[in-house]
């Protein structure tokens, strides 16, 4: 290998180090956003998430689906797609229109294509489906919460094919699990501030009840000393004292 030569190799391994360093410092940066960002921001967040991952591995899509309550249907929830590149809606992945897929992922299997080739034989619709887009690349990653799958992390290309090398897919299933924590905890936060917010209700109408049915409008007088005796009702009112009254 002659100087050049030699130059060339050492340029893209440092191109190649400094890249892979910057990859781990935006994963750790992920981590950490999350962990400390309000419930109501997490989801601004994953979009501003996806935009930058497609961006810095120059893929052409990225995709964040969320099972839905009855369990056929992976929905797009979060969507980044390079310019001129098709954005998809609705149902990405449902137990009708593409089984195979939604069985791989509902058993927790990451779907790696580097072509559409890479679809088995069993795969029949899905096959059709693809080769009536534009599809090169694509992997698709499930996650977890509490043991059953609640949703899965998807890039993709249309234009080039990409190989999906060990030490990417498993950055990228790190990536997924961060994302799966930070929406278990806006949900968990969500409904438990949806919580707090019935109980004040209830307790205000519970108090107005109270007030109502606790009013001293039926005691009969205005002298001296039954307006003395009110006062001081209103005083032990709040407290837990029993009161007792004679006369």
């Amino acid at each position: 290998m002659d100087e050049k030569q030699n130059n060339i190799v050492n340029n893209n391994s440092e191109r190649f180090l400094e890249e892979k360093l910057e990859f781990e410092k935006l994963i750790s940066g992920f981590s950490s956003k999350f962990i400390s960002l309000p419930w109501t921001q997490i989801d601004e967040e994953i979009d501003n998430s996806l935009k930058t991952l497609v961006e810095f591995l120059k893929f052409e899509r990225g995709t964040l689906l969320e099972l839905s309550e009855s369990g056929d249907d992976l929905l797009v929830t979060h969507q980044f797609a390079q310019p001129g590149i098709r954005l998809t809606s609705g149902s990405y992945s449902s137990k009708e229109s593409v089984p195979w897929f939604h069985s791989q992922l509902m058993a927790g299997k990451t779907i790696i294509l580097s072509k559409l080739e890479d679809l088995p034989p069993e795969a029949v619709i899905e096959r059709e489906l693809a080769s009536k887009i534009n599809f090169k690349s694509s992997i698709t990653i499930p996650f977890s919460v509490g043991g059953e799958i609640a949703g899965a992390l998807g890039f993709n290309t249309e234009s080039f094919d990409i190989e999906w090398h060990d030490e990417l897919v498993n950055r990228l299933k790190f990536i997924a699990n961060i994302f799966a924590t930070a929406i278990t905890r806006k949900n968990n936060e969500a409904k438990l501030e949806q919580l707090q917010e019935k109980l004040k209700a209830e307790n205000i109408i519970l108090k107005n009840e109270i007030t109502q049915d606790y009013t001293s409008d039926n005691i009969i007088g205005q002298s001296d000393t039954i307006k003395y005796v009110l006062y001081r009702i209103q005083q032990v009112a709040p407290t837990n004292t029993t009161v007792l009254i004679e006369g």
